[in-house]
């Protein structure tokens, strides 16, 4: 399933909780809080049994695209150009 591999080794999830916990709440607090994507779902139910999960993406309003990226000397001059050239981070090379 997705190549996911729980902390006990196992391929599935066997219950929703840890699937939900630990795979889905870590994904959508980690994009929410680092892109400018938000990112939600929504689990539903047959009887007693979750069988769809329904994925909502759009771009956040509010998040600024850059990133907070200074040069440093360990950085080569490459690199951050490359950054820059892409719309990464802002120009504060000196």
């Amino acid at each position: 399933m997705f190549g996911l591999v729980d902390k006990k080794g196992n391929e599935q999830y066997s219950e929703i909780t840890g699937f939900k916990k630990f795979v889905l709440d870590v994904a959508k607090k980690q994009i929410n809080e680092h892109t400018d994507v938000s990112f939600d779902y929504e689990l539903f139910k047959r009887g007693r049994s979750f069988t769809h999960i329904q994925i909502y993406v759009s771009m956040a309003k509010d998040k600024p695209k850059q990133l907070e990226i200074n040069y440093n000397p360990l950085m080569s001059k490459k690199t951050f150009v490359q950054l820059w050239l892409m719309g990464l981070v802002k120009n504060t090379l000196n």
